[in-house]
């Protein structure tokens, strides 16, 4: 939980996880782990999706609508998770995004592994969003972006 702890020592009022698993981490008032279904089921039933200050993405978006965990087959599968962050934000809201990059400018999948996000597949995901930062690892295999809703 990395990234959870990245917030949490950031001082984080609350911190959401949204986990494809239902085993409960660790235990703290500020933090919540809640399965992806059953965020969406409630709200579906309380007519609201809680909006968020900020969304933190690393080794999951580029996973989405390949099957490999389970999921169906889209190849729109990654634009439609971040088009379901883009509806949880608050207007203005952050969302950092780790991504394998291609240093080609190539997008492709490594079936039904992972993709790997060029110029043209970074344009269909930043659609309602403004890249205000970006960075390579340094191991040069994943950019973080920091983008903000618009």
């Amino acid at each position: 939980p990395w990234v959870e702890a990245l917030a949490y020592t950031a001082r984080a009022g609350k911190i959401t996880t949204l986990e494809y698993t239902r085993s409960r981490k660790f235990e703290d008032p500020n933090l919540e782990w809640v399965h992806v279904y059953d965020f969406f089921d409630r709200a579906l039933v309380t007519k609201s999706i809680e909006n968020f200050d900020a969304v933190i993405s690393f080794s999951t978006i580029e996973h989405a609508g390949l099957g490999r965990y389970g999921d169906s087959l889209d190849p729109y599968g990654d634009w439609n998770a971040v088009k379901q962050v883009h509806c949880m934000l608050k207007p203005g809201g952050l969302f950092l995004l780790g991504l394998p990059s291609s240093h080609s400018g190539a997008s492709y999948i490594e079936f039904n592994a992972h993709r790997v996000y060029g110029r043209k597949r970074l344009k269909l995901l930043f659609q309602g969003w403004r890249l205000l930062e970006s960075t390579r690892s340094n191991d040069g295999t994943d950019v973080i972006y920091v983008l903000i809703k618009e």
